[in-house]
């Protein structure tokens, strides 16, 4: 399952929850567990999709290999540039309406 599908799936069970009789919904915390676990599908998906591997790939030999402004040999900085540059490319279902 794509991570825009967690993220649909659990947004559904979020609206789930919020309707039908209020002592059916187990209790506030359940509520924001859940909101929180639709957001989280929706945003930040767990395992790179392939856009988001090509754009880091891509990053990273520019990086290593070309005239990137960005890279400043210090693993720990350049790794940010990579991440950003994946996160980009994850698919965002309120961008990409």
């Amino acid at each position: 399952m794509e991570a825009h599908e967690r993220g649909m799936e659990a947004a559904t069970k979020v609206m789930r929850l919020g309707i039908g009789d209020p002592k059916s919904i187990p209790g506030p915390g359940s509520v924001i567990k859940a909101y929180l676990e639709a957001s989280n599908q929706v945003l930040v998906p767990r395992e790179p999709e392939a856009a988001m591997k090509v754009d880091g790939g891509l990053k990273l030999e520019s990086m290593m290999f070309e005239d990137d402004p960005e890279f400043t040999g210090v693993i720990f900085e350049d790794v940010k540039f990579i991440y950003r540059a994946m996160i980009d490319a994850a698919p965002n279902p309120f961008k990409d309406k």
